[in-house]
């Protein structure tokens, strides 16, 4: 009678082992809230874009995930299990777990995992975090750096090959010549306003100015008698 009891008792046990409903793997969740599942389990879950084939339930869904402000959060609600052993794999930006909540959990900061591990409970498990904004254009701002650099060194390296050209030219013009380039280095101005300025009479005027430009020192610009002198 004793022996027959313990058969029965082994069986019972063996019976109880076999009939165990269990939940293990990862689920990885992406910046965008959506969640990739790689799970073994004796338990078939129906969800949109998942799919339960031979002990393996597998797929993306972003039925899990849900945004409140600057607030996501994650969470788990599948039934009962005799043995729960999960790794939730957060975004690689998360910046802060604000609350973890239902079955015994913990996290490896490093790795930005929770750790699931319960049993003999309904999967109930839930995680609030917050993430850093990540900009796909951040490549920008160092490149407008670089640009703006590029410019400064283009206009510094044109003024003083403006300086070193008229510095070269200036043995080879006369006085006149050189009031006029001088006073147009600092601002362009229309013929009529330097020929005023400097006093000079109008035909020596468009003598000089022809000589410059034939020397490439300056050039005018717009239409018409009264054109705009810029040193070239």
């Amino acid at each position: 009678m004793g022996r027959f009891v313990l058969v029965l008792l082994v069986f019972v046990f063996v019976l109880n082992l076999a009939s165990a409903s269990y939940i293990s793997g990862d689920i990885y969740v992406s910046p965008n809230g959506n969640a990739n599942f790689f799970i073994e389990t004796d338990k078939s879950i129906s969800m949109k874009g998942l799919t339960f084939e031979k002990g393996i339930l597998s797929g993306d869904t972003d039925e899990l995930t849900s945004k409140n402000g600057e607030v996501w959060s994650f969470g788990l609600n599948l039934g009962y299990y005799d043995g729960i052993s999960l790794n939730i794999h957060l975004p690689d930006n998360v910046d802060s777990i604000t609350s973890l909540e239902g079955v015994f959990s913990f996290i490896d900061v490093e790795k930005k995992v929770v750790i699931i591990s319960d049993r003999n409970k309904a999967l109930f498990f839930r995680v609030n975090y917050t993430l850093r904004e990540e900009s796909g254009f951040l490549w920008v701002y160092p490149a407008l750096i670089l640009v703006f650099l590029a410019l400064i060194s283009y206009f510094v390296f044109r003024f003083f090959d403006k300086k070193r050209k008229l510095k070269e030219a200036f043995p080879f013009i006369n006085e006149n010549e050189r009031k006029i380039i001088n006073l147009i280095m600092k601002n362009p101005l229309r013929q009529k306003e330097v020929r005023k300025t400097l006093g000079i009479p109008k035909a020596s005027f468009s003598r000089y100015v022809l000589n410059l430009e034939k020397k490439k020192l300056l050039f005018r610009e717009g239409d018409g008698k009264n054109k705009i002198l810029r040193v070239r």
